[in-house]
């Protein structure tokens, strides 16, 4: 596994701020159709980009 610090470095991360957006989308179902915990996710993926951007927004959006 990768550490923070690491990925924020590879990423790009750090250094003078950048006018770049960054997309993730959480998906709610796995790739066999099962559901997954997309609370969770959602709330770690927002935890890793805020340490590693300083900050990061949700939206939430329905799709099929």
């Amino acid at each position: 596994m990768v550490e923070i610090s690491e990925l924020g470095r590879l990423l790009g991360a750090y250094g003078e701020p950048k006018d770049q957006y960054v997309c993730v989308f959480v998906p709610s179902l796995s790739r066999d159709g099962k559901p997954i915990d997309h609370e969770f996710w959602r709330t770690e993926t927002i935890r890793v980009m805020s340490r590693l951007f300083g900050g990061a927004t949700s939206v939430c959006a329905f799709g099929g």
